[in-house]
């Protein structure tokens, strides 16, 4: 309650200074802040460690099957599109602000653009041309994903979003937790003990790999982190795609580690917090 407060007497102190003849620049700076913070939220997922956003969405879509590697590396590639656009947009808007003649960051410092922006043009952009950037990237990739991939089984739009719907519990589900995926190659030395002629990825190994994706992610040494409790239910053979999800929690996180749709494993790790 107390931030709604806070907002509207700030909304309330813009419109009066603009009715007094202040510059109304606060109003400018929506179509840069707002493209420039999705931007952030589609790029911040590409780091080092992280899932790509649009990867996620691609998992709940599918879930509980695992999207295959060209369809994984597919969806990073989209992030990255959108992240680049929409960083690109909120950039254009700056510019053209910063050239807005009157009202422009150099007008109010007294300096006249060398290239003046017109009113109309700023609004024209900011608004109809954003969203015409939106859209077109919106039906490139539509185009380049049916292209890309014969077999997509949803090449009509509008089939594609009645799917969504259905299954947006699971699309929600996919973006709230972080999820990594692995396999081992069947030449590692593990193997040649655990066992021979039945290699079985040990569950130790899977527990460090857990350990170390958690402790990541949190900014933890992973010997900060112990496991509460493991249970394994099925083997994980070399070569075979382990996909791992845990959502972590202020001192615990679940985790489940899948085969396909087999469920691999699962338990949780604790951590001590600051007191």
């Amino acid at each position: 309650m107390a931030w709604r407060v806070i907002a509207a007497a700030v909304g309330a102190a813009i419109v009066l200074a603009i009715a007094r003849g202040a510059p109304p620049l606060p109003l400018l700076l929506p179509p840069v802040l707002i493209p420039a913070g999705i931007g952030w939220t589609f790029g911040r997922t590409l780091r080092r460690g992280r899932t790509p956003l649009v990867e996620r969405v691609a998992r709940g879509f599918h879930a509980p099957a695992v999207p295959s590697d060209p369809i994984l590396h597919y969806a990073r590639r989209v992030t990255w599109a959108w992240a680049l656009l929409l960083g690109s947009i909120a950039l254009a808007n700056l510019l053209l602000i910063t050239a807005l003649d009157p009202g422009g960051l150099l007008a109010l410092a007294g300096v006249t653009p060398r290239w003046a922006v017109s009113p109309a043009a700023f609004a024209w952009f900011s608004n109809t041309g954003t969203y015409l950037l939106i859209g077109a990237l919106l039906v490139v990739e539509f185009s380049i994903r049916i292209w890309r991939f014969p077999d997509y089984r949803f090449r009509n739009p509008l089939h594609f979003m009645r799917e969504a719907r259905t299954r947006m519990p699971n699309i929600v589900t996919a973006l709230r937790v972080e999820i990594r995926s692995m396999s081992v190659p069947a030449q590692h030395p593990v193997f040649h003990g655990h066992f021979p002629g039945n290699p079985i990825v040990p569950g130790v190994m899977l527990l460090e790999w857990v350990t170390r994706e958690v402790a990541q992610v949190l900014g933890l040494a992973p010997s900060g982190l112990r496991v509460r409790e493991a249970k394994f239910f099925t083997p994980l053979a070399p070569l075979q795609q382990a996909t791992l999800s845990f959502e972590p929690g202020e001192r615990r996180c679940a985790f489940v580690i899948q085969r396909d749709a087999v469920q691999v494993a699962r338990g949780v790790l604790e951590w001590d917090g600051d007191d």
